[in-house]
């Protein structure tokens, strides 16, 4: 009894061995860290906040320093006053929307008010618009970060050193297409479309060169979209009662 246990034990393990295996050689390792997500799936950890109560507890939560805001959120390269951008995300089943708007651009100090909407409240950055673009992750971009509600003023507050967002996907060793005439939201993208596995699941994501923020306007796996741009507008005012 006790050799058939101990036979029975080996090959369990040799079977746990085998699956691990078999997924590590389904993956890129060279996207899987940086992978975009496209930003579509980036809602923030606090985003079930829907009501008074749960927000004055978050507001509370930045205000003793327990939360701070992200030091870097992803920026385009011409930035304007007004510009609106909103990802749809599908998985599992579930919807959600991640919202991003330009509140306005202080030209003169290269300073950009973004606004991240949240449903019940918004988080606002100031953005410092001299960090390039390839630069933005690792040197963090926010210099002030804000949290309110629809017409209320902002309350500043603390900026972390780490950001919920990931970097820009290198896309290194993803088969690389160019693309144009994509026609979303009634704007016509160009750029690049990659594809690369992980895990067994075929994935594309299509970067566009004249996209904002995150610039990834769809991504699919094994053909299934689960995340696309459903907004755009580039004469959408903000959110919050800002005092510039």
């Amino acid at each position: 009894m006790k050799r058939l246990m101990a036979l029975m034990c080996a090959l369990c393990a040799v079977m746990a061995a085998s699956c691990a295996t078999d997924s590590a050689a389904g993956e890129n390792p060279a996207l899987k860290e940086n992978s975009a997500g496209g930003g579509g799936e980036n809602t923030s950890a606090d985003g079930g906040v829907n009501d008074e109560e749960s927000y004055l507890a978050l507001v509370e939560e930045y205000k003793s320093g327990k939360r701070k805001s992200d030091n870097y959120v992803p920026m385009h390269d011409i930035v304007a006053a007004w510009q609106y951008w909103e990802i749809s995300s599908t998985r599992n089943g579930k919807k959600t929307m991640d919202k991003w708007g330009v509140a306005s651009v202080i030209t003169r100090k290269f300073t950009a008010y973004v606004e991240r909407d949240m449903g019940f409240y918004v988080l606002g950055y100031e953005v410092d618009l001299k960090v390039p673009r390839g630069e933005q992750a690792a040197k963090g971009n926010v210099t002030r970060a804000f949290i309110g509600r629809k017409g209320w003023a902002p309350r500043e507050i603390e900026v972390g050193k780490t950001s919920s967002f990931p970097a820009p996907a290198s896309y290194a060793g993803a088969k690389a297409e160019p693309f144009e005439g994509v026609v979303m939201c009634k704007k016509e993208f160009y750029g690049t479309c990659y594809t690369w596995s992980e895990g067994g699941v075929e994935i594309k994501e299509w970067f566009a060169d004249n996209g904002w923020f995150n610039k990834v306007i769809k991504r699919t796996e094994n053909g299934q979209v689960t995340f696309e741009l459903t907004g755009l507008a580039a004469e959408k005012k903000g959110i919050l009662d800002w005092k510039w």
